[in-house]
C-alpha cells in the first residue's frame, strides 16, 4: 500500500488529493491521509470559506481548472451550472468553491476513500 498524507485540507491540499486519485496508475492500494487544525474548514481553507460575492480569485477563470489536462474544466463547469462569467473573468471565490467539493465528494465516493 502506498500512503500519503497532506497536511492542510484547504483548496491546494484538497486539488492535490484529487490529481493523486485521478492520475494514479500503481498496482497497491492507494491511501491518502488529509489532516486539517480546523475541521470547520476542512476542504474550504481559509481563501475559500467567504461568504461573500465580491471576494474574487486573484487569477483568471481560464487559468483556475483543478486539471492540468482539461484546461476549460472550471469555464465548462460555471456554464454547466449557470454561471455567467468568461475565460477572463475573476470569479468569486464562492463560485469556485462548489467546483472542487463537488469532484472531491464524487472521486472519493467513486474510489472508496474516506478522511
Amino acid at each position: 500500500m502506498k500512503s500519503i498524507t497532506i497536511v492542510g485540507s484547504g483548496a491546494s491540499g484538497t486539488i492535490l488529493a484529487i490529481n493523486l486519485i485521478k492520475n494514479y496508475k500503481g498496482s497497491s492500494k492507494l491511501e491518502i491521509n488529509l489532516i486539517e487544525r480546523d475541521t470547520d474548514k476542512l476542504n474550504l481553507g481559509v481563501a475559500y470559506s467567504t461568504e461573500e460575492f465580491e471576494h474574487l480569485l486573484n487569477v483568471k477563470a481560464q487559468n483556475m481548472s483543478i486539471f492540468k489536462d482539461d484546461p476549460d474544466h472550471l469555464i465548462n463547469w460555471l456554464k454547466k451550472y449557470g454561471y455567467n462569467y468568461s475565460a477572463n473573468d475573476f470569479i468569486p471565490r464562492k463560485a469556485y468553491y462548489p467546483l472542487y467539493h463537488q469532484i472531491y465528494s464524487l472521486i472519493f465516493w467513486y474510489h472508496h476513500y474516506r478522511l
